[in-house]
């Protein structure tokens, strides 16, 4: 088991969607489990300031890809990925596993092409695409800076004893007299 201070690898972190796609019976395609990862990596950057996995993400042309995790899992005779590929990877922080729940809680209900149309509109895969070197087939990484910029929360208006405020103490949202504005 990794220590909670480690960053996963990006394998450690589909072998966790693989879970949960195989236990709500949805099989994940190579395409799908590029963009949850995706996801997973952006959602932590933007929103905890942390990375998911250690692994690079690259504009494709069908939208963001972990190279990694590309090769590992490619079969022409498949299209489904098989979980025994992750078997040998280790396993994550309880913590980082209930942040890909989540991740994937909110994403299940899409396709993969559906994750790849909606990537193609972001930020993100877009500069990153734009930017690459070649006209065709190139492909460019997406920086975490990028991921960070789009993922991370609009700042949260509330109102507090009357008055708007963006940014209030956790312990404030509790209060029986402040509500989301």
């Amino acid at each position: 088991m990794s220590k909670p201070d480690t960053i996963p690898t990006a394998a450690q972190v589909a072998k966790i969607l693989l879970r949960f796609a195989e236990e709500d019976g949805v099989p994940l395609t190579n395409l799908h489990l590029q963009k949850l990862l995706y996801y997973v990596q952006g959602k932590a950057l933007g929103r905890e300031n942390r990375k998911a996995f250690s692994d690079d993400i690259e504009a494709w042309k069908l939208g963001p890809v972990v190279p990694t995790i590309y090769h590992m899992v490619k079969n022409p005779q498949k299209t489904s990925i098989d979980s025994e590929v992750f078997h040998d990877v280790g396993e994550i922080a309880p913590m980082q596993e209930k942040f890909i729940a989540c991740v994937w809680e909110e994403l299940r209900h899409l396709s993969a092409w559906g994750l790849a149309g909606q990537t193609h509109e972001e930020s993100p895969w877009k500069s990153a695409w734009e930017h690459r070197l070649t006209d065709r087939h190139g492909t460019a990484e997406i920086s975490e800076d990028s991921l960070i910029e789009f993922f991370k929360p609009e700042p949260r208006k509330i109102s507090f004893r009357g008055q708007q405020i963006e940014f209030a103490p956790q312990e404030w949202l509790d209060e029986a007299d402040c509500y989301e504005a």
